[in-house]
């Protein structure tokens, strides 16, 4: 796991973090597919925050790769949640999920916005791939 902070902000105090998480699914393929481990966890989010959790997919998130890369808001009508949304992409034997976390004071549209960039830089490489860009 990793994540990207804006400039000259910490960790602990970022306003925008877009955090990845790469799991390994090689022990998990023969059991579970794409989709129901892409429910499994937006299912369990739900289950964290309550019925009032609103989940629904966002339309047309690309990749570099030009690869739609389902994408998900997430608002409670009652509470601040920090995480307003997160990509899975698969990568064959690995998932890959992207989140967006905000603090309370940012303004939503923009950390959007950070994150749709973000996603748009994410370059998808074959094995033994360089990139030039």
């Amino acid at each position: 796991s990793f994540a990207f902070i804006p400039e000259n902000e910490n960790y602990d105090s970022a306003n925008v973090i877009v955090g990845i998480t790469i799991y390994n699914l090689a022990l998990y393929k023969e059991h579970y597919t794409f989709e129901q481990i892409l429910t499994d966890d937006t299912t369990s989010i739900r289950k964290q925050y309550g019925r009032k959790m609103a989940i629904w997919p966002v339309d047309s998130m690309f990749n570099f790769n030009g690869e739609i890369v389902p994408t998900y808001y997430f608002n409670h009508p009652d509470n601040f949640i920090p995480v307003v949304m997160t990509s899975y992409y698969d990568a064959g034997s690995d998932m890959i999920i992207i989140d967006l976390s905000i603090n309370d004071m940012y303004p939503r549209f923009q950390a959007e916005e950070i994150f749709d960039e973000s996603l748009g830089r994410f370059k998808v490489l074959k094995h033994g791939e360089l990139s030039n860009k």
